[in-house]
This record gives structure tokens, sequence and C-alpha cells, in this order.
């Protein structure tokens, strides 16, 4: 008969202190970071515009700091309209495909705004580094708020009917120079014990690395993957 041995209990419960302290602890350091993506909504969108049943996106925003693509890899967690009506509206995640070419990379639950004023609304959307943001219209009397930018510049392209679909490319219209429709996205990104926002070099290496047609070939790839930053 084999008996199992028993550590004694202080050192259990030190055990299971030590343990409860380290995960406080690396909630402490692992901190979220919150950038937005689209236009920063930091003025009125009087008038509103009807697309028909398309997919739209901002291609420039002039205003400093704006993001037109996403600088960091996360999760979208909010969204908001501002001076649209209609609806449902869904955000789309896209992925630029150069020019004016994108493809369709995810889609949020559909939402209807109450009134034209400012509204947010909250999703859980995955979105990479350098991809941007779109709208789905869903009917054809759907309205977006539209602002202009004064001469600075704003552009804004809209895919043909019906909306972009996952995985389908288009090649998107541009609309009128100085305009930008209002919309955006926050992104919520875990930082690193570092304070700094992951790349995602890792995990694309890793996830290249499935691709290898041998085992030996996928060790080797993983192990030079996991050197890379997080």
């Amino acid at each position: 008969m084999v008996f199992a041995r028993r550590a004694p209990l202080g050192l259990g419960l030190g055990l299971l202190a030590a343990v409860g302290i380290w995960a406080v602890l690396g909630a402490a350091n692992a901190q979220a970071t919150v950038v937005t993506v689209g236009s920063p909504l930091s003025a009125p969108f009087p008038f509103s515009g009807a697309f028909g049943q398309v997919t739209v996106t901002n291609l420039i925003l002039p205003e400093p700091g704006a993001n037109v693509t996403s600088p960091v890899t996360g999760t979208i967690t909010s969204w908001r309209l501002s001076g649209a009506s209609g609806g449902p509206f869904r955000l789309r995640v896209l992925t630029p495909g150069g020019g004016t070419t994108f493809t369709g990379a995810g889609t949020s639950e559909p939402q209807t705004p109450a009134g034209t004023a400012t509204e947010s609304f909250t999703t859980n959307l995955p979105i990479q580094a350098g991809q941007q943001i779109g709208l789905d219209l869903s009917d054809p009397s759907d309205a977006v708020g539209i602002q202009s930018s004064a001469g600075l510049g704003a552009r804004f392209g809209f895919s043909g009917s019906p909306p972009l679909a996952d995985g389908a490319m288009q090649t998107f219209n541009t609309g009128a120079s100085d305009e930008e429709l209002g919309f955006n996205a926050d992104v919520n990104v875990m930082e690193t014990a570092t304070g700094a926002p992951p790349t995602g070099q890792r995990a694309a290496a890793l996830k290249r690395c499935k691709k290898k047609h041998s085992a030996k070939k996928r060790k080797k790839c993983r192990k030079k993957a996991k050197l890379l930053p997080v």
C-alpha cells in the first residue's frame, strides 16, 4: 500500500497565500489602455447622408491625433454614432488592401440609435493593428452624421450594395472631399508588465508556425517565435 505524504497545514496555507499574492501582483502589472479609432467626434455633425445599403468608412481624418487605422491590436469594447438616424447599424472591422480596397474582417451586433445625438454601444470585437472600422447601413433610408472639415481634406468611402460581408473584398467609392462621418470605436488593449501594449509579433509568428509541413520545422519555428516581443 502506498501512502501519500501530506505537507504540514501551515506550509500548505503559506503556499496558497504566496500564490494569491503573485496573482494580485500579476493583475496589478497588467493594465488596460484604450485607444480611439475613427472620428474624434469633437464637433457637431449637423448634416446627414443616406448612402443606401452599403458599408462606409472614413479614409482621411485631418484632426491631430485622429486614428484612421488602429495603432494597436486589441478588442473593440464600445463604439459611437453621431448624427445618425434609422438603423439598425453594425460596426465592421475592415482590412485595408491598398488604395480604397477593403476586406470585411468582423461585425458587431446590430444597434439602433434613439436619436441623432451621440450614442454609445457596447461590443466585443477583435481588431488588429493596421485594420480600421466601418459602418454597415441596413436600410436605404439609413443616414449617417456628416461634418465638414473646412478645407482640411477629410474624406470617406463607401462600398457597393449590399454592405461588405466578412471575408469579402471590395474597392470602395470615395465621397465628397472635406466630409467626415460621425462614428468611432474604443479599442481596449492589455499592457504587459513593462507598461507597453502587446505588439502581436509573437502571436503572428506562432500562427505562421502551424503552416509548417513537418513536426521538426514547426518545433524550430515555435522556438524562434517565443523569442519575439509579445
